[in-house]
């Protein structure tokens, strides 16, 4: 009868220490999965960025007659809080100079603006930037993989 309440008292002794484990134990588990599940919701905001500018580019050089300016300002629009570095910041600022500049020289040629001198130059300017598009096309994805890299989240 003694033994049996001798462990008993040993596993009450036990059983505060076990709690406290276990309690630490799942406050760093709810910690870790906190700390990814905003690595993803990082990714996910700068994964819509890089689409967003993909879509301009193809907009752009596609030139479907659409404006696909507002979406792109409006998908752009957080990228500073989502970049460390400044780098894709001023990335996007160029790229959105480069479409105004291109949908300003298409109202043009297209007569939109009635600026029939202006025409030929808005032509010359366009051949340029479209081939800067073309290019930064091909290096788009290198630009933002480091921060789409899902091992380095």
């Amino acid at each position: 009868m003694a033994t049996i309440e001798n462990m008993l008292k040993i596993f009450a002794g036990l059983l505060t220490p076990f709690i406290a484990i276990t309690t630490v134990c799942i406050a760093y588990w709810q910690v870790k999965v906190a700390r990814d599940k905003l690595k993803m919701e990082m990714y996910d905001r700068r994964y819509r960025i890089y689409r967003g500018v993909a879509d301009l580019f193809i907009k752009i050089l596609r030139n479907d007659g659409t404006n696909p300016l507002p979406q792109f300002i409006g998908v752009t629009h957080e990228a500073r809080f989502c970049f460390e570095d400044k780098g894709i910041s001023d990335y996007l600022k160029e790229v959105l100079d480069k479409a105004l500049r291109i949908k300003q020289n298409r109202d043009v040629i297209e007569g939109v603006v009635n600026e029939p001198d202006l025409v030929p130059t808005a032509q010359r300017e366009n051949v340029g930037l479209l081939t800067w598009f073309n290019q930064e096309s091909a290096n788009l994805a290198g630009r933002f993989q480091k921060y789409l890299n899902l091992g380095r989240l």
